[in-house]
């Protein structure tokens, strides 16, 4: 019985530690990443301000629900900072 106890609770931290790794490295990598492309590509900062607007029909379509004009906004606010920071 102990080891039943054992495997599962050690499973279960070793799932919770790699939960813990993988978010960290995938934060850190994709910002290291977004700033290399910002460096080398002056494409990369408008198209990473399209992703608020490339995810909602997905977002949408996977929990389906309705598109809300909060969210509307949001998107359009978003681009239009983005915008407004190449443009001045």
């Amino acid at each position: 019985m102990s080891a039943l106890v054992g495997y599962l609770f050690g499973d279960y931290c070793l799932f919770n530690s790699y939960l813990v790794i993988g978010a960290g490295t995938g934060q850190g990598l994709g910002l290291v990443l977004s700033k290399i492309g910002m460096q080398q590509y002056a494409d990369a900062p408008p198209l990473m301000a399209l992703t608020p607007a490339l995810i909602i029909l997905p977002y949408c379509l996977i929990h389906r629900q309705r598109i809300r004009i909060r969210e509307i906004i949001g998107v359009l606010v978003s681009m239009t900072g983005v915008a407004l920071f190449f443009l001045l």
